[in-house]
């Protein structure tokens, strides 16, 4: 019992196989389990997958800022439009680094934060918490401190300003 779709499809990627000599990054798949309808939801899924995966950063692979730089940059070079390391993504590394106290580590992505988003609060906020924990107050309280002057509604770097600063005050 044969089907034209499916033996048209094998002949297509067959094609692709032996004949791609652009360097098309493709992928082909057989839901066996699924017929024409169902597959379109898992096989969309999968796609996306598949173009995005080197958006994505591997906690396994990436260990340094300077790492996950490259990858986006690698990136960047292959769709030809600049992609940066996502803030969100970056922060992660550094809040993971930061509580294993590998301290350098921590300090590299939350600085590559800071150098590709220049205008957000929690880049800054986060290097604040970086000297707070490393037990800075005043540099900490600078960083909270353009971290607020960016934006203002911030109110984890205001109460940040103000214990750090009330502990330095205590002190003295």
């Amino acid at each position: 019992n044969s089907n034209p779709h499916f033996e048209g499809m094998k002949e297509f990627a067959t094609l692709l196989e032996t004949r791609n000599k652009s360097g098309l990054r493709w992928r082909y798949k057989f839901y066996p389990d699924d017929d024409h309808s169902s597959a379109a939801f898992i096989s969309e899924y999968d796609a996306l997958r598949f173009f995005f995966e080197k958006y994505r950063a591997d906690y396994n692979l990436v260990s340094t800022a300077e790492q996950l730089k490259s990858q986006y940059q690698q990136l960047s070079k292959e769709l030809g439009i600049t992609f940066l390391p996502p803030e969100r993504i970056t922060q992660t590394f550094g809040s993971v680094y930061l509580s294993l106290e590998k301290y350098d580590i921590a300090q590299e992505f939350f600085q590559l934060n800071i150098d590709n988003y220049p205008k957000s609060s929690s880049a800054f906020a986060n290097m604040g918490q970086y000297w707070k924990t490393r037990g800075d107050k005043k540099k900490a309280i600078e960083y909270y401190e353009k971290s607020v002057k960016i934006f203002s509604g911030n109110e984890d770097s205001q109460n940040n300003i103000e214990s750090l600063k009330k502990d330095l005050k205590d002190v003295k």
